[in-house]
């Protein structure tokens, strides 16, 4: 292999990629256990405040195929970079009134959950020689099942101590630092 599969910065690739799929499991599930709270504040039934969830699925579903072409037209950095940083878009929730606003920036977080996710795997394999891309790829779902956890382990302690909205905010401002990692930091390519 050339020097720079083998270049040591893999493992800060590896990192930032890691981080990402841990910061949009932290803010993917983080709302579920905050579903009384936002059914209190907004009068919704179960239904709706479900949509919190459900929706961030069908927008990742539906544009998933489509944003797998922005690499060839932003490169696979920024595109990564632009998944990253709307993963982040809870860090505004404490700016939302209305269910309207909070769904609308759960929206802006399935778009990138359909960018980022499929993009991790590509970043990986630029990077790891394809001995060790099971590895890599296992480490993926390790990441996204520790940030969920994380995120079930102290949402509610959060949302007590700061109020539900602030909460997320805070979970969303972790994203938004994995972020600009990624932006500062990360390389598409070896």
């Amino acid at each position: 292999m050339k020097g720079t599969v083998e270049s040591r910065y893999r493992f800060v690739v590896l990192g930032l990629v890691f981080l990402v799929q841990a910061g949009f499991s932290l803010n993917l599930f983080a709302v579920t256990p905050l579903f009384p709270a936002l059914m209190d504040k907004w009068d919704l039934s179960r239904a709706t405040v479900s949509l919190l969830i459900g929706l961030v699925i069908l927008m990742n579903s539906l544009f998933m195929l489509p944003a797998s072409f922005l690499p060839l037209r932003l490169g696979l950095k920024r595109t990564y970079a632009l998944g990253a940083i709307l993963l982040s878009a809870g860090v505004l929730t404490p700016l939302a009134s209305s269910f309207p606003a909070v769904l609308a920036l759960r929206l802006a977080f399935g778009m990138g959950l359909a960018i980022a996710l499929p993009l991790s795997s590509s970043i990986l394999m630029a990077w790891f020689r394809p001995a060790v891309l099971p590895m890599a790829n296992a480490g993926l779902t390790v990441s996204q099942s520790l940030g969920g956890t994380i995120s079930m382990m102290t949402i509610v302690f959060l949302s007590n101590a700061v109020g539900w909205d602030n909460a997320l905010g805070l979970l969303g401002l972790v994203g938004l630092a994995i972020a600009l990692g990624w932006v500062f930091l990360g390389r598409a390519t070896a």
